[in-house]
């Protein structure tokens, strides 16, 4: 290590911190850091707001200078929580697999509904409390109709999105200067569907997507400019709506072709049996209109430094 240059770049960094205004600096306490969503947060908001501060939580893949947190111990959130000295609170931890929470729906219990419910007792119960930004998820909804508001009801018919229905109730009626923020298909290199289908197109295998399920697919870098907005603006309230563009999976692969230059001709068609899968027919988002300015409007959006 160059510790010359390493110590150069502290003290650059402590004389850019001394130059921002006390009243704007933040900490912001990300838990589940460690996921790809948080990852991404970790990297963006600092460099979209360098007055805000941003720590994270992990439990089995510890992060630099990072916190020790077991989401299904109410102590060991108390602890992390104190220890961060957050301002705000930014939940992504839980289960997202669809299809484990299905066959297992008890770990649904565990890692989505009951941590929540024992973060929002400790909100409760605290004179001075963080603010909750959750992040919650497209499959709240139906997946019929598609293009859904932060207006429509919600009709969860999976073990995931009824977790997630039952977390934005108990927040909104437990937290009312609370945020739930509904978003679909974050599309990173760093993991997921999108590595997946870069990979394969990368390595020249064909690849087969579905073109009657439509959905949202969400750029991380708009998603983390949209995150910072509601960090700043305690007016952006309830539950709202960020994702891209609708569009189904066949023809985002043959964008992400012509956008990252891979043969188009190595994306298939097929038809999803919807009565076998747990896919929906179209999960797609309407973004709020308050978080608009910083949603995708076309998939032009999906580019290497967006998604990277």
């Amino acid at each position: 290590m160059d510790v010359g240059t390493e110590s150069g770049a502290e003290a650059r960094r402590v004389e850019e911190g001394s130059l921002i205004d006390p009243e704007l600096r933040m900490r912001v306490l990300i838990v589940g850091a460690s996921g790809m969503i948080g990852r991404h947060l970790l990297r963006d908001i600092p460099m979209i707001d360098p007055a805000i501060e941003v720590v994270g939580t992990y439990n089995s893949h510890p992060l630099p200078r990072g916190i020790a947190m077991d989401i299904t111990d109410i102590d060991s959130i108390k602890r992390g929580v104190a220890e961060s000295k957050a301002d705000i609170i930014l939940w992504l931890a839980g289960s997202k697999d669809v299809a484990a929470l299905e066959r297992t729906p008890e770990l649904s219990l565990r890692l989505n509904e009951r941590p929540i419910a024992d973060l929002i007792s400790l909100i409760a119960s605290s004179s001075i409390a963080p603010r909750l930004i959750y992040i919650s998820s497209d499959y709240v909804f139906a997946g019929r109709k598609g293009q859904y508001s932060d207006s429509d009801g919600t009709a969860p018919d999976t073990v995931y999105g009824l977790s997630k229905q039952r977390a934005e109730h108990l927040i909104a009626s437990a937290l009312p200067g609370s945020t739930s923020l509904r978003t679909s298909a974050v599309m990173s290199s760093q993991g997921g569907f999108f590595a997946w289908l870069t990979s394969e197109l990368r390595n020249g295998n064909p690849v087969t997507l579905f073109d009657n399920a439509a959905f949202s697919p969400t750029p991380p870098l708009c998603l983390s400019r949209a995150i910072v907005a509601l960090l700043r603006d305690e007016s952006l309230t309830g539950t709202l709506n960020f994702a891209g563009p609708r569009t189904t999976r066949f023809n985002f692969g043959k964008h992400v072709c012509e956008m990252f230059g891979f043969s188009a001709s190595l994306i298939q068609p097929a038809q999803v049996d919807f009565a076998q899968s747990l896919l929906k027919p179209d999960l797609s988002l309407l973004t709020s209109e308050r978080l608009s300015t910083y949603a995708p409007d076309t998939l032009d959006a999906f580019a290497p430094e967006t998604c990277s």
